[in-house]
């Protein structure tokens, strides 16, 4: 009798157990729904759309000028910057083309004069001469004109080309 009272005490307790497990389960799913997980809210992000400008349209602020570079227009060379003895081959936009048969050097110097004579004070002059190639490149500015010159001769050549511009 013993026995069989332990074995209905065992069983009942696998019973109990059983139940309590299944309830314990139940549990955690009702726990599940009834409180929803939480979820991170994203920020929203500002956006930009195009805005019509009309014009013509009073605001009742007046408008602001905003200062700008404009590059001066070139000017073509005058006779006053063309080499004595020179002769005009041709203008290129901006740029007038003579032609000399007189010594670089000579010609270089000349336009160095001229710069000078023309009172500007940032000049640059740059002379190179190789195997009888000659390339002067002089620049001057006074802050109202701008002057280029390019004196150019090649090897075995009587002629010597030279570009002006004047700005």
């Amino acid at each position: 009798m013993i026995s069989i009272l332990t074995i209905l005490v065992i069983s009942l307790a696998i019973v109990i157990t059983a139940q309590n497990a299944t309830k314990d389960s139940e549990k955690k799913s009702e726990s599940a729904i009834n409180y929803p997980t939480e979820i991170p809210s994203q920020t929203p992000t500002p956006t930009l759309s195009p805005t019509p400008i009309t014009h013509n349209q009073p605001t009742g602020i007046p408008p602001t000028s905003t200062p700008t570079n404009t590059p001066t227009q070139p000017t073509q060379p005058n006779s006053d910057f063309q080499y004595p003895g020179s002769t005009l081959i041709e203008r290129v936009e901006s740029t007038t083309i003579f032609e000399s048969i007189d010594d670089p050097k000579k010609i270089t110097d000349w336009y160095k004069d001229k710069i000078k004579s023309m009172n500007m004070n940032v000049t640059s002059f740059i002379q190179t001469s190789t195997n009888g190639k000659v390339l002067n490149k002089l620049a001057g500015a006074n802050g109202k004109t701008e002057a280029r010159v390019e004196i150019e001769k090649q090897e075995n050549s009587q002629i010597v080309k030279i570009s002006a511009s004047v700005y």
